[in-house]
């Protein structure tokens, strides 16, 4: 029945070199897309590629004296910090040790911010440390607390909640994939600037090559919860487990 009625409709519109012709004129704008992605994800590695360069070429510069003794570093393996540790953390280390490189950004000439800003949902705020470039990518360093559940291993846990919070450290791209919650303020000093020396390099690897990478500045994106799943609270695993235990009859 089918392929009678698609045999007629063929017919009708003028036979298989109609329907060739509607093929191609359909198809011709789904080609210009494909081309446009194809552009832009050659775009996108380029610009991934640069930024692994400038992040190899400054290594050596991220293994200085900051390191700490044996004991604080194990103490921060086994601490899971809840909210209001994880707060105290951003309000007492990390923000005055990036408002001294701001400070000091901005003697060398830069013009550099720190902002607090809270984060919807979450009743936490980050803190982001911007530089701006006129030629290029804005460098950007914010530290964003992400929410976990409490793994089963977690022997030493300062939270009650079922939740603790890893403070990570965010650029334009994403986040970076460490936790730097229980770093000095030296030692988070030293990872702004290993980061911002990774952006200048990579802004230099990218000044001679010919079709630029990314000549516009990328937007400064301060919330990146919808990147995360939301971890069960207590009274949602007690909900469940509610739910999934069947009733007795009388």
């Amino acid at each position: 029945m089918a392929t009678g009625l698609l045999t007629l409709g063929m017919l009708l519109v003028g036979g298989v070199p109609t329907l060739q012709a509607a093929t191609l004129i359909i198809g011709l704008p789904v080609s210009l897309l494909l081309y446009l992605v194809m552009i832009s994800l050659y775009r996108a590695l380029g610009a991934e590629k640069h930024h692994r360069a400038g992040y190899l070429a400054t290594i050596p510069g991220r293994f200085g004296p900051t390191q700490t003794n044996w004991r604080q570093r194990l103490k921060r393996s086994t601490t899971f910090p809840g909210r209001a540790q994880a707060i105290n953390y951003l309000d007492a280390v990390a923000a005055p040790a990036l408002q001294d490189v701001a400070d000091e950004l901005c003697a060398a000439g830069a013009e550099a911010t720190v902002e607090r800003l809270d984060i919807d949902g979450l009743d936490m705020p980050s803190l982001v440390l911007s530089v701006p470039f006129a030629d290029g990518e804005n460098f950007t360093y914010q530290l964003y607390p992400v929410p976990h559940e409490l793994p089963t291993f977690a022997y030493r846990s300062v939270s009650e909640s079922g939740q603790y919070f890893r403070i990570e450290p965010f650029a334009a791209t994403g986040s970076r994939g460490y936790d730097v919650y229980g770093y000095t303020a030296d030692q988070l000093i030293t990872d702004v600037l290993s980061g911002y020396e990774s952006h200048l390099e990579y802004l230099r690897l990218t000044v001679d090559v010919p079709e630029p990478v990314f000549t516009e500045a990328l937007p400064v994106i301060t919330d990146w919860q919808g990147d995360f799943l939301e971890p069960k609270s207590d009274s949602d695993t007690n909900s469940t487990s509610d739910a999934s235990t069947p009733k007795e009859t009388p």
